[in-house]
């Protein structure tokens, strides 16, 4: 989506309409908004914040987005699973200027490698509509675009039927375009299996589009080990619809009944806010919230990955110091990798209560860094394998800074932890 004029190399196909469809073999549901809160309520405000202003956006779009829920809401679809759906809705007002929205979950969910899924329908209201379910790397502050990466997993212009999979990164801009008869006037899937070294891109369970880093230029595959957030938008103009025109409808929709994404293995623990509990820790990239101190996280202190930094807890930055790469060692017995280097959570050697929570280079085998994950009352918790002890926060603090330790097992939300 977030795209000047590029020239790319281009995949057509057509597509049969397809009633039924399944994710990619072996992957099981981790986390999805369904969108099912009540009728003209926004979007969960834990999960999605809102993207405000106009500009051009750097595509010389027309429209200002807005946080209004006249813009963007729930509403009742007997076509959605559920019956309800997400509408982001483009306006106008008397001067003829457009209204829609925006919306993000940089900074509230991140995710990695995985298959990621949106159900939606796109706007038929004639030419100048282009309207989005993507991707960036959440690592965009601070390197900017395209060096954060791009994933556009369902992209439409002008009413066409034709759905653009799309990867965005430097100098390396692959675009596949698929048409199916009825995206305008029905709802489709449209996913993207991200996976080291290749993205295949898919509508209604089948892939259309592989591209692969071997098929990039030097630096132009930006998706390895970088977690990216979702965005879901409804532009009018630009650069590549070209602008509106008598046959333009105001106003136009764009419906989304969910977002899901699943990981390899596990079971089904994502719940529309974002946040899990019960079942299988989740793998993949996640943040880990205590519930003794729900605004906080997990957190590399200071950023800094040498061997024994003690971790604490701090307030939700969305930064990689608070994202952790969760994988099974065997069982119910997990690694937790901080996603800022290759350094693992680490019980620091201590069989004693109360000693601090650390990071060190990640060992094969060291029970010092083996977590057994058990499911308990909003989240799991975490039990040393060297010791027995459960992962803590020291005296259930609350504050930016309070220190990370092991600690004899008590079942208190000091030692639950939210994987989200």
């Amino acid at each position: 989506m977030k795209k000047q004029l590029i020239t790319a190399a281009v995949a057509v196909m057509a597509l049969a309409p397809i009633a039924a469809h399944a994710v990619p073999s072996g992957y099981t549901l981790n986390w999805s908004d369904e969108f099912n809160g009540a009728v003209n309520s926004q979007p969960n405000s834990a999960v999605w914040g809102f993207d405000l202003g106009a500009g051009g956006w750097g595509n010389n779009e027309l429209e200002t987005y807005v946080n209004s829920v006249a813009n963007c809401h729930v509403i009742s679809d007997a076509a959605a699973t559920d019956g309800k759906a997400l509408q982001i809705e483009m306006q106008t007002d008397t001067s003829g200027r457009y209204y829609s929205a925006r919306i993000n979950t940089g900074g509230k969910k991140t995710v990695g490698y995985g298959y990621i899924e949106y159900r939606a329908q796109m706007p038929n209201a004639g030419a100048g509509y282009w309207p989005a379910c993507w991707m960036l790397g959440n690592n965009i502050g601070s390197v900017g675009w395209p060096a954060c990466g791009e994933i556009d997993i369902m992209e439409e212009v002008n009413g066409q039927n034709n759905n653009h999979g799309s990867l965005h990164g430097p100098n390396y801009n692959p675009t596949a375009i698929v048409n199916g008869s009825s995206f305008t006037s029905a709802y489709h899937t449209y996913g993207a299996l991200w996976q080291a070294n290749s993205i295949a891109f898919y509508v209604d369970g089948n892939v259309y589009e592989t591209d692969t880093a071997a098929g990039a230029p030097g630096g132009g595959w930006v998706w390895n080990n970088n977690p990216n957030f979702f965005l879901i938008n409804l532009a009018m103009g630009g650069n590549f619809p070209g602008g509106p025109n008598s046959s333009t409808h105001i106003p136009g929709d764009l419906k989304v009944d969910y977002l899901r994404y699943y990981v390899p293995g596990g079971g089904t623990t994502g719940t529309t806010t974002g946040s899990t509990s019960g079942g299988t820790v989740p793998t993949g990239v996640h943040t880990l919230t205590p519930q003794c101190a729900t605004g906080s996280r997990l957190d590399l202190t200071g950023g800094s990955t040498a061997n024994g930094n003690k971790l604490q807890i701090w307030a939700a930055a969305g930064n990689v110091n608070q994202q952790w790469n969760i994988s099974v060692v065997s069982g119910s017995t997990y690694k937790i990798q901080s996603n800022a280097g290759a350094v693992c959570l680490d019980s620091g050697g201590t069989t004693t209560a109360g000693g601090a929570a650390t990071v060190w280079a990640c060992q094969s085998g060291n029970t010092n860094q083996q977590w057994t994950g058990t499911a308990a009352t909003g989240g799991f918790t975490f039990k040393a394998g060297n010791s027995g002890l459960c992962l803590d926060v020291a005296g259930a603090g609350t504050a930016n800074g309070t220190a990370v330790t092991t600690y004899t097992c008590n079942g208190t939300n000091a030692q639950t932890w939210s994987v989200n």
